[in-house]
């Protein structure tokens, strides 16, 4: 698992200033699903407890509800949030326990990543400052969403 996941995870921001041991236990733990373009991987609102990484594919970031866009008329007022490979998704409602404050939908093949909670938690105890960081980016990224919805 640690040579599968190994690549991919140093690839990604989140974990860029942890050390070995730590990413070797972040790889022995990760799953993989595999995405369908068109396939809903998270949807807002549902409870959350995953953290998602893309390994390979492009995911869309919906800010707003899906049947809103559908029902919308005017399609270009929201702006297209593309995440591809290295990027992640899922760690608000991982860490705050919240509801999923964005949907996120497959637009090609997609192999994912995925870091269940239970996991995840057990990591940030043996690492405060990885904790510390992690709640630093999910406030930023809240109020980035917000703006995004609030100033288009």
């Amino acid at each position: 698992a640690l040579h599968m996941y190994k690549d991919v995870v140093q690839g990604v921001s989140l974990f860029s200033r942890v050390d070995d041991t730590f990413l070797s236990k972040v790889c022995m733990e990760l799953q993989t699903r595999v995405f369908l373009p068109g396939d809903w991987i998270i949807l807002k609102g549902d409870i959350g407890s995953e953290l998602y990484i893309i390994s390979r594919g492009v995911c869309q970031v919906f800010l707003r509800d899906p049947w809103e866009i559908e029902e919308s008329q005017d399609m270009e007022e929201d702006k297209e949030i593309l995440l591809s490979n290295g990027q992640f998704f899922g760690e608000i409602s991982l860490l705050m326990e919240v509801r999923r404050t964005t949907s996120v939908q497959a637009k090609t093949i997609c192999e994912v990543n995925v870091l269940v909670q239970e996991i995840f938690e057990e990591i940030l105890r043996e690492s405060p400052d990885f904790a510390e960081e992690m709640k630093m980016l999910i406030v930023k990224r809240k109020v980035e969403n917000f703006q995004k919805l609030h100033h288009e």
